[in-house]
């Protein structure tokens, strides 16, 4: 007769998930779960900033160009069944508003990432956005921590969108090459036990 329990034959807990199981992908847009304690993955970006034009008093076109957002990829250890709340921007607006990409483990953000700056008149171009990662977050391996790229702009000639930092395209500034994505983005997968 045997004994029911949640083991696996050979004596270790059944996993919670199957192991590289991306749990959660997500643009602009946000997710809240209740997560197991294990070792999990994350890619996150901020969106990219917008650019503008303007006709100048020199009688020629200006261009100016949005930054990218900042990225953060690596994997972290949660020891305790936690509330995960990630939070994908979407594109940086051509106004004062902020938008961000966050990780937020039980009600505090351990990874901020800022998008990239947007600017419409002047020869300014957006900023690079920055990233924060609180030292409290169990850091078991970071691939990438990384501040977004400013925009570029001139007279006469089509400015250069801040380029990405996400190895996932992600947060890119306006006037970027085919294939780059300006909203923000996070990845989460599900690694192993702790």
């Amino acid at each position: 007769m045997g004994i029911r329990t949640a083991l696996t034959p050979f004596g270790g807990k059944k996993e919670p998930f199957k192991r590289d199981e991306v749990l959660y992908q997500i643009e602009n847009n946000e997710i809240t779960a209740e997560l197991p304690a294990g070792v999990y993955y994350l890619a996150i970006t901020g969106g990219g900033g917008t650019g503008g034009s303007w006709y100048a008093a020199s009688g020629v076109w200006a261009f100016t160009s949005g930054g990218s957002g900042a990225t953060w990829e690596g994997s972290f250890r949660l020891r305790l069944k936690s509330t995960v709340r990630l939070i994908a921007s979407g594109p940086q607006p051509a106004d004062s508003s902020v938008h961000v990409s966050k990780l937020i483990i039980d009600d505090v953000e351990m990874i901020v990432c800022n998008s990239g700056g947007s600017t419409w008149w002047g020869h300014n171009n957006g900023d690079g956005g920055t990233l924060t990662v609180n030292p409290a977050l169990e850091v078991i391996e970071t691939i990438k921590a990384s501040n977004g790229n400013p925009g570029s702009g001139s007279v006469q000639g089509l400015g250069t969108g801040g380029a990405s930092t996400s190895s996932y395209g992600w947060g890119a500034g306006t006037n970027v090459p085919a294939g780059q994505k300006q909203t923000g983005g996070a990845l989460l997968k599900y690694l192993r036990p702790k």
